[in-house]
């Protein structure tokens, strides 16, 4: 082979070389977006959460404003309780 074509073969080796740098630099980029993505999913769920218990408080605020009826305060609260931790059935034991 000659100068020239080593030459030349050495620049396309140099350009692969850098492109494939380019490439590893824009997935590595990539994967820190998708882990920040996973992080930003994670804290909003946790939001979503707290804002449930949140409007669970006021609505139990409301109701032990609008009702001396402990009966029917407890049906509400228990209702109320219930819908924000997602179960079927909930339960005071006194």
């Amino acid at each position: 082979m000659s100068d020239v074509a080593l030459q030349q073969r050495l620049q396309d080796l140099e350009s692969r070389l850098h492109s494939q740098a380019r490439e590893i630099r824009a997935l590595e980029k990539i994967e820190g977006l998708l882990e920040r993505s996973r992080e930003l999913e994670t804290e909003n769920r946790a939001l979503r959460e707290q804002v449930a218990e949140l409007r669970t408080g006021g609505s139990l605020s409301r109701a032990l404003g609008a009702t001396l009826n402990p009966e029917e305060l407890l049906r509400v609260s228990l209702h109320l309780i219930g819908r924000t931790l997602q179960v079927e059935a909930a339960a005071v034991l006194l």
